[in-house]
């Protein structure tokens, strides 16, 4: 998770890609502000009230110990960062300043309930679509606002009852913590002792998996399943599968040690493209 590394880390991580990508700057530039918000943001989240022993229960049939539905966030520290957010992204040209300009417009008049978004967004993927389309606002613009608000909450509680989660025991592709699907998956260790993470795409949580099997239908004909590798770009590559097309981002930190996973996928926008291009999802 983000916020376990020091900003001087990420910062110095987003140098270096921009020395990798210089075509990216403008895109790396924002994501490292918007990052910089989630990273100073203070979070104050009541813990006392999960059970714990609903949670190893939970935990011993083989179930995510906390459904997102579940999750506790600070509604202030969530809703001040969305108006930063929403602010720093105005400072852009284009269309992208005009769709923030409109959401801002929406709090303001109140069409936008703050509260309630921010509450959909962790109880539902993609409810800010949802709000999005009722209120004729930019559907992707405002689903990253309210999923980046989020997070710092999120991760914060899914830190608090972490050391519940039996991460040795679990062998399904969902999150042991809060049954989401990986967003990505990372290398470590060394040569034959490496081992793959999957990381969640929702609380920020990792645990091991298999290394060779698809993390979204479970298909382990390895005559169909493929990685790909573009030159040049060997820290991240992408795991393909041709039974369910899905694909997952791979950050090497075997061979590249030290990398910032987080920030990898971020920053690597043609892999998806690539694997959009071949027909996968």
């Amino acid at each position: 998770m983000l916020k376990d590394c020091a900003w001087e880390v990420i910062a110095a991580a987003f140098d270096k890609a921009r020395a990798r990508q210089p075509d990216l700057k403008e895109m790396l530039d924002l994501y490292e502000k918007m990052v910089k918000q989630q990273h100073d943001a203070t979070v104050n989240v009541d813990h006392s009230s999960f059970d714990e022993a609903l949670l190893l229960d939970r935990s011993r049939r083989g179930e995510p110990l906390l459904p997102r539905e579940e999750f506790h966030i600070d509604l202030a520290s969530a809703g001040a960062l969305f108006r930063n957010l929403c602010r720093l992204v105005q400072d852009r040209e284009g269309s992208v300043h005009v769709a923030a300009q409109e959401i801002e417009s929406a709090l303001e008049s109140e069409a936008l309930d703050l509260r309630d978004l921010l509450r959909g967004t962790v109880a539902e993927e993609g409810y800010p679509f949802a709000v999005a389309d009722r209120l004729a606002l930019d559907p992707e613009l405002l689903n990253t606002l309210a999923v980046t608000s989020i997070r710092p909450s999120v991760q914060a509680c899914a830190k608090s009852v972490g050391t519940l989660v039996e991460n040795e025991r679990w062998l399904r592709a969902i999150c042991p913590l809060c049954g989401s699907e990986p967003k990505f998956a990372e290398l470590r260790g060394e040569d034959l002792a490496a081992s793959k993470y999957l990381h969640c795409g929702f609380c920020g949580w990792a645990w091991p998996a298999r290394r060779l099997a698809c993390h979204f239908c479970d298909n382990k004909d390895h005559n169909r399943l493929q990685t790909f590798i573009i030159e040049n770009h060997l820290q991240c590559k992408l795991e393909v599968c041709d039974v369910c097309r899905r694909y997952l981002k791979v950050v090497d930190n075997k061979e590249f040690f030290g990398l910032i996973p987080e920030i990898e996928v971020l920053i690597t926008p043609h892999l998806d493209l690539a694997a959009m291009g071949r027909g996968y999802h």
